[in-house]
């Protein structure tokens, strides 16, 4: 059995890359042998490759929808949200409209579980590498819902 846990976003535009600073965190922790943290930055529709045959993949990335900065949304590929959610990746695709595409075209190795932790931002301004100070607060909430959804596997 083969986890993932991929941080998503792009590190030169603010609180975009959340996803990234929350696997570089996780990566200090001691985790299961199966699980496999990826730093994926904005992978557009590469990361359906990403994901092909893992049995369960954990998402976490920005999202834009007016709650307040560090707040947690959790969505699975059954119930995904609208892609306006996710700053635009790479050719426009983010991780809304990627999943959508490989759940519409039937991929063969779909994993049996798709989890995406999405943190709300605050600013989205390029060419800025730090994280506003409310979206940094929140990497803490982040690895403990991460760790939940695994640990919740081996029950």
């Amino acid at each position: 059995m083969t986890r993932l846990v991929i941080g998503c976003g792009n590190q030169l535009i603010s609180d975009d890359a959340i996803g990234l600073n929350v696997v570089r965190e996780l990566s200090k922790y001691q985790l299961p042998a199966d699980v496999k943290v990826i730093e994926a930055g904005t992978p557009g529709l590469s990361l359906l490759d990403m994901i092909a045959s893992a049995e369960k993949v954990i998402i976490i990335d920005a999202v834009l929808s007016g709650a307040e900065p560090g707040t947690i949304h959790r969505f699975t590929d059954e119930d995904l949200p609208p892609a306006e959610l996710f700053p635009i990746s790479a050719h426009n695709w983010n991780i809304a409209s990627a999943l959508e595409l490989g759940k519409r075209v039937g991929m063969d190795d779909w994993p049996k579980e798709i989890v995406i932790l999405g943190v709300e931002i605050e600013r989205l301004d390029r060419f800025r590498i730090a994280l506003s100070p409310r979206v940094e607060e929140a990497i803490p909430s982040v690895i403990e819902a991460i760790l939940k959804e695994l640990l919740a596997d081996s029950r």
